[in-house]
């Protein structure tokens, strides 16, 4: 009882911290100089704002109505973030020796490491979480669960990129001073096909300043008609077409490679199970545009797969929404109430969980950016990527667990405030 009446005290007080969002030139000048004590100075962020971030993600699922943590698997999750932020201010700061500086630093980053570990089955248990307390009739506030699952789902991303980007733009000091055993992988080898040796800098931990958009959606494409030839025998073609020369952005390849990956997959498997039945056709093409203006990149994806239904289009962004049938595998864990599954992006199921689109537009968000969707029903879709053409200068867009945000009841958002989409707030 004293241990966990402890943590309610740290969570309270580190939760009464404002959030730090950063821009990617911010966390990037860690990288660029890679000594040790830029090292060092990287992991009193990590333990200083981490703490923070994930007290804001323990406040913001506390906040929810009670029976939904008495679900097991939102419980289970809520669990892990409660240990997370323990394992990391249980580190003494403020070392006062290099001794106790090396010690700090291998176990904030001991920590960093196990953090991206435990909480890889995270999206699946609060899907499987949800999907029982829908089925149990519990959620009655459907627009507050919806800016619940954006709000805690987009502050995942955050504190993830923050972890991830610590542990890859360190490595050679973790690796020699073997303070870190095995550092899970992240997904930016899949984004693209290019070396990320770095020997001109271009590589930043998880940022590329020249990230090739055309080769990660080549990349993205592959695999997807890969997951659609498994499940139909048959995948359309997928033709990519740049717009001038200047198609290179800084950004963090992984977040672009989830975004065009899933929204290839939806358009693949629409035009496949539409032309299932007719033998004597090609199945038509998806078409991929890429274009950099003066201050934004647009990706449009489109396909001949039908279309959504007017009725519909305002629901393709709700979570669970899908066209397709659950997997098997998601039935199975939310009829088995247990769901410590871990997703690999390249090897999900074709579609079918209903979170696909809606966590692709948060990543879009993360950085200032935009996912809209337009339909013909009849014919096909049209999805509109928007991304910030300097993106280096892009503030993360995060929300904070303030107690007007955390009003899920009484009509959320209603007030006249500003939304915590809409950014960090502009000096007048």
């Amino acid at each position: 009882m004293r241990g966990a009446s402890q943590a309610r005290k740290g969570i309270q007080a580190f939760g009464k911290y404002p959030i730090n969002p950063q821009t990617l030139s911010k966390v990037a000048a860690f990288g660029d100089r890679c000594d040790r004590n830029t090292y060092l100075q990287s992991c009193s962020f990590i333990w200083s704002e981490g703490a923070i971030r994930l007290a804001h993600i323990v406040r913001e699922m506390r906040a929810l109505p009670k029976v939904y943590l008495k679900e097991a698997n939102i419980l289970r999750v809520h669990d892990w973030y409660v240990q997370s932020f323990e394992e990391l201010v249980s580190v003494q700061p403020h070392p006062s020796t290099p001794e106790e500086a090396d010690d700090f630093a291998a176990r904030v980053t001991q920590s960093a490491s196990g953090m991206l570990n435990r909480h890889e089955p995270t999206v699946m248990s609060i899907a499987v979480g949800m999907q029982r307390l829908w089925m149990e009739g519990h959620i009655k506030d459907v627009a507050g669960t919806q800016n619940f699952l954006d709000r805690f789902f987009m502050a995942r991303i955050g504190i993830r990129f923050l972890l991830s980007q610590h542990l890859s733009a360190f490595k050679n000091q973790i690796s020699s001073e073997g303070s870190a055993a095995s550092t899970p992988s992240t997904t930016t080898a899949a984004a693209g096909t290019r070396d990320a040796a770095n020997p001109s800098r271009r590589w930043v931990g998880s940022i590329d300043r020249a990230t090739d958009v055309a080769d990660i959606a080549d990349n993205a494409a592959h695999n997807a008609k890969m997951l659609c030839y498994e499940k139909y025998s048959a995948a359309p073609d997928v033709i990519i077409k740049t717009v001038g020369k200047n198609r290179d952005i800084t950004y963090i390849p992984s977040h672009l490679y989830h975004i065009v990956f899933e929204l290839l997959k939806n358009s693949c498997r629409a035009v496949t199970e539409l032309y299932d039945d007719t033998t004597t056709i090609d199945l038509p093409p998806v078409e991929v545009l890429i274009v950099k203006g003066d201050t934004d990149l647009t990706i449009r994806i489109s396909d001949q797969g039908g279309g959504i239904p007017k009725a519909n289009q305002d629901e393709i962004f709700a979570y669970y929404y899908s066209t397709a049938s659950r997997p098997e595998a998601f039935e199975r864990a939310v009829h088995d109430g247990c769901a410590l599954i871990r997703t690999d992006m390249n090897n999900a199921p074709l579609a079918g969980f209903g979170y696909g689109l809606p966590i692709s537009r948060l990543y879009a968000r993360y950085l200032g950016g935009d996912l809209n969707i337009n339909s013909a029903e009849g014919y096909g879709t049209d999805a509109y990527v928007h991304l910030p053409g300097n993106a280096y200068d892009a503030t993360e867009v995060l929300p904070a667990a303030t107690k007007h945000e955390l009003s899920y009841t009484a009509r959320l958002n209603r007030r006249q405030r500003r939304h915590w989409l809409d950014g960090p707030a502009q000096d007048m």
